[in-house]
Order: structure tokens, then C-alpha cells, then sequence
């Protein structure tokens, strides 16, 4: 093996230490000050960067950009208008919305433990019964319009990012914990609890 120069050191060196200097302002951007840039969400889209974990599960940094979006979205929506509510996203705002996300990813692991899965068709009937109840159209044009009009999504995300967790929820509440709900919501709070948040808001 040759020996390495002193220059060809320094060219390594110097390669070397731009890498940890490129690695450690990613770090600052994606979690130490975090922010939406179109670079970031790029990067956030294409990658599977995680901001927080419980037990086995992830939450992905693009899930929390999606769910900023539409909390805006909805901020500044007609819905809100005349109402007491703020306009922007702040701290508290943020922090409510990765609380929920670390929410859902501990009734999966919850769902794992207790061997619970969801069929398309749970999903779907949930997103019936929830139309039902709120004695609205059912027009699917109607709901589809009002869906991105108030979050910008359609009817399919809308199922995933919020009927989905909230039947998966219910399921293991139910058959994992027969209803009592005293003993679902303590384990669910110690799931919370032990989630590792690789964010700071």
C-alpha cells in the first residue's frame, strides 16, 4: 500500500470534514430549528427522515409537513371565519400537531402488539358512518369539494391520514381492551410517554 502524501491527506481532510459540516447542518435544519423550505420538503418527500419513534413505529418528517399544510389550510379556510381561532401556525400549534402524529404511530404499535389490522372495507364504512352522523350531503362531489376546500385534500387522503387512525384507534380500544377505556387510555399515555422525539419545537 502506498503511502498517502501530505497533500492527498489534506484533500481528504478537507472532503471529510465538508461532509460533517453538509451532515450537521441537515441535522440543524430538519430537527434542531425545523422549517418548511422547498428544499427541505424535497428532501422530507424522498426520504425516510423521522422525527419521532415508538417502539418500531416512525413518524416521517413529510407526515408533519402534511399535516402543517392542512392545519393552514384549514386556519384560513371559510370555515373558520368569525371564529376565535388563530390564523397562523405557532409553537403550541406545531407541538398539537406532532402530539397527534406520535398519537397515532403508539395505537399502532398498540394495534401490532394486539395483532389488529384494518381491511379497506373498515375504513370505508367508518368514512360512511361519519358522514352519516354529521347529517350532511353524501354526494361524493360535494364532500370531495368541501375536503379540499377545508384541507386541501380529497376524499382518499382524508381517509388515510384521519379515518384511518381513528377506526385503527377504536379497533384496539375494543377488541385489544374490551372497551375499558380507563386501561386503553393509561397504556396509551405510557406509549406516549416512552415515544423518542428526534424534533425540537
Amino acid at each position: 500500500m502506498r503511502n498517502i502524501t501530505p497533500r492527498t491527506f489534506v484533500v481528504i481532510a478537507i472532503i471529510a470534514l465538508s461532509f460533517v459540516g453538509a451532515l450537521a447542518f441537515l441535522a440543524s435544519s430538519l430537527y434542531g430549528s425545523p422549517d418548511d423550505r422547498p428544499w427541505i420538503r424535497t428532501l422530507a418527500a424522498r426520504g425516510a427522515f423521522p422525527i419521532a419513534r415508538v417502539d418500531g413505529q416512525f413518524v416521517r418528517y413529510a407526515d408533519y409537513l402534511v399535516q402543517q399544510d392542512a392545519t393552514r389550510i384549514f386556519l384560513h379556510s371559510p370555515l373558520t371565519q368569525g371564529q376565535p381561532m388563530p390564523k397562523e401556525l405557532d409553537a403550541t400549534g406545531n407541538k398539537t400537531i406532532l402530539d397527534q402524529l406520535v398519537r397515532a404511530a403508539a395505537v399502532r404499535s398498540m394495534a401490532q402488539t394486539a395483532h389488529i389490522q384494518l381491511e379497506k372495507a373498515d375504513i370505508d364504512r367508518s368514512f360512511d358512518a361519519l358522514i352519516a352522523r354529521a347529517g350532511t350531503s353524501t354526494d361524493p362531489g360535494e364532500i370531495g369539494t368541501y375536503l379540499h376546500d377545508a384541507f386541501g385534500w380529497d376524499i382518499a387522503t382524508f381517509k388515510e391520514r384521519v379515518v384511518a387512525p381513528a377506526t385503527l384507534e377504536t379497533a384496539v380500544r375494543q377488541e385489544g381492551y374490551k372497551n375499558d377505556d380507563a386501561a386503553f387510555e393509561k397504556a396509551l399515555d405510557e406509549k406516549m410517554k416512552s415515544a423518542v422525539r428526534y424534533i425540537r419545537l
